[in-house]
This record gives C-alpha cells, sequence and structure tokens, in this order.
C-alpha cells in the first residue's frame, strides 16, 4: 500500500488518511501550480499512460506530505 511509509512514522497519521479522506481535499488547491509542469515532463518522454498513474500517486504522496506537515 501506499500509506505504509507514512503509516511507520504515525500510526495515527494513516487512520487520519482512511477516515477523513473528504478532509485531504482541502489540500490539493497546494498542488495546482505543480501540475502543469509535471504533465510536461511525462508527455515530453511519451510515457501519457504511465504519466497518468505517476501524476496520481504524486498527488497522494503530496497530499500525506502536507497531511505530515500540519499534524
Amino acid at each position: 500500500m501506499k500509506f505504509l511509509i507514512y503509516s511507520k512514522n504515525s500510526p495515527k497519521f494513516y487512520y487520519l488518511i482512511f477516515y477523513n479522506r473528504i478532509a485531504k481535499i482541502y489540500y490539493v488547491y497546494l498542488l495546482f501550480t505543480k501540475i502543469p509542469l509535471l504533465l510536461k515532463i511525462f508527455i515530453k518522454l511519451n510515457f501519457i499512460k504511465s504519466g497518468f498513474s505517476a501524476l496520481k500517486i504524486f498527488l497522494e504522496v503530496s497530499i500525506l506530505t502536507s497531511w505530515l506537515i500540519i499534524s
């Protein structure tokens, strides 16, 4: 699971992600500056399919990181 790395450091954090899924949407606005740059890189490398899955992982990791900073 993607969240395993974070759960080792903080079990409460793991709990927050799973039980407050709606709350993490609030932090997505922080990421809007990074998304266009990533898309450019993925299109440039011709990894469009894997690019979008990597973008999804990047979004989740960034949201998790913002949770860590706040909590």
